[in-house]
């Protein structure tokens, strides 16, 4: 710091110094300029030498507020990627067994308490998600006692519905599972199920209608989708926000 003044102070001293030696010598010669002339200059002079000496010592406060700002604006910026990180690889996809790693902006308090508010929501959607699994896994275990026993009964099916992610997912956003779905997507899964299947292969297919529906209509999954939904429009409208703020740093 005591170096860069050092740099800032010795030119504007030479300057000051320059000007000065004019003042006086204008002086020295004052007899031979008009009168007029002779104060517009001086003024002109004085007025150099107050920039000078102003410039000299605020440059240094100026220099700091703009690494301030600077400052700011990475952390706006930091604050917005680490929100989008975390809908579009947490929230979307449903990694709920994360935390989010969310930057905040404690110097904005109004934008802070509205990411905080962000965090409280999205633990609160975790929580939930874990009580949607409970709630898939009472699902499926009601509807395979009723529409398949002797298969649930060699293999509990919310066991082997419930080992991919995906398919949990699939049922947590209300997109239901299908036998062909399964086929399609996870076909180790589908081809264990056949082989292992005691009931009649049509009620297979009444047994993943009266789930889906089931689980279409259950209140913990309803609220899920609901505020995940909200907390998407929430980081969206945090977004903008930041965005606006960025500008006005820059």
């Amino acid at each position: 710091m005591s170096a860069n003044k050092g740099s800032q102070i010795g030119p504007n001293t030479y300057i000051v110094a320059s000007i000065s030696a004019i003042i006086i010598a204008l002086i020295a010669i004052r007899s031979h300029l008009p009168l007029e002339l002779l104060y517009d200059l001086l003024i002109l002079l004085a007025s150099a030498i107050l920039i000078t000496v102003g410039f000299g010592f605020l440059k240094p406060y100026y220099d700091r507020l703009v690494e301030r700002r600077k400052v700011k604006v990475r952390k706006l910026e930091a604050c917005k990627s680490s929100i989008g990180m975390t809908i579009n690889n947490r929230v979307k996809k449903d990694g709920w067994k994360y935390d989010p790693d969310v930057t905040y902006v404690e110097f904005h308090p109004e934008l802070d308490t509205r990411v905080r508010r962000f965090v409280d929501d999205y633990l609160r959607c975790s929580d939930l998600f874990l009580a949607c699994e409970y709630a898939i896994k009472w699902a499926i275990r009601d509807r395979a006692v009723l529409r398949l026993p002797k298969t649930n009964n060699v293999t509990p099916l919310d066991g082997l519905l419930m080992r991919k992610e995906g398919m949990v997912t699939q049922l947590v956003n209300g997109q239901g599972l299908t036998e062909n779905w399964i086929k399609e997507n996870h076909p180790e899964i589908h081809k264990e199920m056949l082989e292992r299947l005691a009931d009649p292969p049509a009620d297979v297919s009444i047994f993943f209608h009266e789930l889906n529906t089931m689980l279409e209509n259950n209140k913990v999954l309803v609220r899920f989708r609901k505020e995940k939904e909200e907390l998407i429009r929430l980081s969206e409208s945090i977004q903008e926000s930041l965005d606006e703020e960025i500008k006005k740093f820059k």
